[in-house]
């Protein structure tokens, strides 16, 4: 949940992982019909993240695009390793 300028965004991923698998890239997508200053958003959201997750960029798309639904295509890779890497 983000509240941008007063309005509570509603925040929708492309999708999850499963337990223990980390994602090396993620992307989601909100509905706003204002502008606002990307950076400082951006900033501003990495204040409140751990340390392990990072919003790297925001990208202005068309209005019915779905994070989830509209992705081109999807890559899994696989490591195993002993010794835990978090």
């Amino acid at each position: 949940q983000l509240i941008l300028k007063n309005k509570e965004l509603k925040i929708v991923g492309a999708g999850r992982t499963d337990t223990g698998v980390h994602a090396i890239q993620m992307f989601a997508h909100f509905d706003f019909d204002q502008d606002f200053d990307i950076k400082n958003i951006i900033f501003k959201l990495n204040s409140f993240l751990g340390k392990y997750i990072v919003i790297k960029d925001l990208k202005k798309v068309l209005k019915n695009t779905h994070a989830r639904f509209d992705a081109i295509s999807r890559e899994y890779k696989y490591y195993i390793t002993k010794v835990k890497d978090v």
